[in-house]
């Protein structure tokens, strides 16, 4: 009697430390489960983090061309940084943008519509941009049409506007490249309508005037 109360209490102590060690592998494989499904959503949170960024990168870059192009419509096409540049003129241009995760940078280039190069105004553009960071690379595209200034614009200045007479009104809206001036009046009260700067002054008002100027609109760029 007293050898199989041994036995039994040997055969129960053996179960309990199976069963032991049976729930400890489950929670291991639980928790093990638990960070490779952790760690694979933050890879996955990364990497589409990289692909934002990358888009935003490509934007930057069209924005960043669109900008140098407007500058001065009348060189556009010889500043333009071409896919396929002509002899002397300027290839894609690689910039980056401060203030990136993992820095990151964006290249862009311009050509004719239908892919061709080089571009020139008045041919319709297209503008590539391919913004990279971490190894990751996107693209982003678009095209431009021509567009008569007078479909916004009752008058529009390409380098700057000079404006005769106190008494004369502008009725409609007025663009320039760069500043206005007037002659006896000012803006708020010889311009009906908005008046839109897209430039920059060629020359400092305050330094080199027009003769007889009694009023000067420099504006801001937009």
């Amino acid at each position: 009697m007293n050898t199989s109360r041994i036995g039994g209490t040997r055969l129960q102590t053996g179960g309990v430390l199976v069963t032991a060690l049976i729930f400890a592998a489950i929670i291991s494989l639980f928790a093990l489960g638990v960070a490779v499904v952790a760690t694979s959503h933050l890879t996955r949170s990364t990497v589409e983090s990289d692909y934002a960024t990358a888009i935003q990168l490509a934007d930057a870059g069209i924005n960043f061309e669109l900008r140098h192009l407007g500058k001065d419509a009348m060189t556009a096409g010889a500043r333009a940084h071409q896919a396929a540049p002509a002899t002397g003129q300027p290839g894609p241009y690689t910039g980056t943008v401060a203030g990136i995760p993992g820095g990151g940078s964006f290249t862009v280039s311009v050509m004719n519509e239908d892919g061709t190069g080089p571009w020139a105004p008045p041919n319709k553009v297209r503008i590539r941009s391919t913004g990279t960071v971490n190894g990751i690379s996107r693209t982003v595209e678009i095209t431009g049409a021509k567009r008569g200034l007078f479909d916004d614009y009752a008058i529009f200045s390409l380098v700057e506007g000079k404006i005769a007479g106190s008494t004369s009104m502008i009725v409609g809206n007025v663009g320039t490249n760069g500043p206005v001036f007037f002659s006896g009046g000012a803006a708020p009260t010889n311009v009906q309508g908005e008046l839109t700067f897209n430039g920059y002054p060629v020359q400092n008002p305050t330094e080199v005037k027009p003769a007889n100027n009694s009023g000067y609109e420099s504006g801001s760029n937009v």
